[in-house]
């Protein structure tokens, strides 16, 4: 069974994007050890950008930005705010910082869920 991520990445070879200012996410499959970049999804133009200040106009673009990555299970970002973090949490998606580049970052979560995947079985 193959799980999805999303990637905040601007040029789809690093994690170099934080979750609120993405302009778009590289959706990668990860099944098993092999993972394979399945789609690029570009951020809405109203969920661009940071309404600072406006914590109503704030809310709708991340909720804009979830929409576009709805399907997924994780996301990969250089870095989030736990605004975004726990409104990620109401779809079940769970979010990593783990900037670098974007192979070596899947490794990483790869290596994350499976030691979570191994604490949960107890």
């Amino acid at each position: 069974m193959s799980i999805k991520v999303a990637v905040a990445s601007t040029d789809g070879i690093v994690v170099n994007s934080h979750f609120g200012m993405a302009e778009s996410f590289y959706i990668y499959e990860i099944d098993g050890d092999k993972v394979r970049c399945a789609d690029r999804r570009a951020i809405d133009e109203e969920a661009k950008g940071c309404a600072c200040g406006d914590a109503d106009d704030h809310n709708k673009k991340l909720l804009k930005k979830i929409e576009t990555i709805k399907d997924c299970k994780y996301v990969v970002i250089s870095r989030i705010g736990v605004g975004a973090e726990n409104l990620l949490s109401e779809y079940d998606i769970k979010s990593y910082e783990i900037p670098g580049f974007i192979e070596e970052s899947l490794n990483q979560l790869i290596s994350y869920v499976k030691l979570d995947d191994l604490f949960n079985l107890y």
